[in-house]
């Protein structure tokens, strides 16, 4: 075999061959020395035509392969976001119960003193407006309560995109691309 420098450039169905070959080789072929080489190259040639097509055929695998795997990404990331809308929403409304409890808690001693000092009231005239007020916040707070209201746990928010925007990380509700960068 001859120890050629070889480059080619293909475009579309035509190939062009530019040889560089040494002198020795240029001598072995005598003036035929380019006809010579060419016809010595075909094989070769057409190796590295199948070799090109056989790397613009993964070129379309390689970019469905990473298509394919964004796609992953952008699914466990979606997956991850509603997650953590399902706990902060959770965590909310647990906030919320706990300081309404706490204020049901409070209000309590508020209102039995409340109506120690309507029972020390001499008239029932002068005791009907503020035991009716009395009723009323009595009522509040039990309203207020939520330990007076069923206990479940609370259903899970609508994954909306303005649910999700403050999970997601960068990527977006509405397919598998990056916003911004993670970093």
């Amino acid at each position: 075999m001859r120890s050629s420098h070889r480059l080619y450039a293909f475009s579309g169905l035509r190939a062009t061959n530019r040889i560089a070959t040494p002198a020795a080789d240029h001598q072995q072929c005598g003036r035929r020395a380019r006809a010579c080489q060419l016809e010595d190259l075909l094989p070769q040639i057409l190796q590295e035509v199948e070799l090109c097509a056989a790397f613009a055929d993964e070129q379309p695998l390689e970019a469905e392969f990473q298509r394919a795997q964004r796609q992953r990404r952008w699914e466990a990331a979606i997956e991850a976001a509603k997650q953590q809308l399902r706990e902060a929403h959770r965590a909310d409304i647990l906030m919320r119960q706990a300081d309404d409890w706490a204020c049901a808690i409070g209000l309590d001693r508020y209102l039995d003193a409340l109506e120690v000092t309507i029972d020390a009231t001499p008239t029932a005239e002068e005791r009907s407006a503020p035991q009716e007020w009395l009723d009323w916040a009595r009522g509040y707070r039990h309203r207020l309560d939520p330990l007076n209201r069923p206990l479940a746990i609370p259903a899970d928010p609508k994954p909306t995109a303005d649910n999700l925007k403050p999970f997601l990380k960068g990527w977006s509700f509405y397919g598998p691309k990056r916003l911004i960068d993670p970093d």
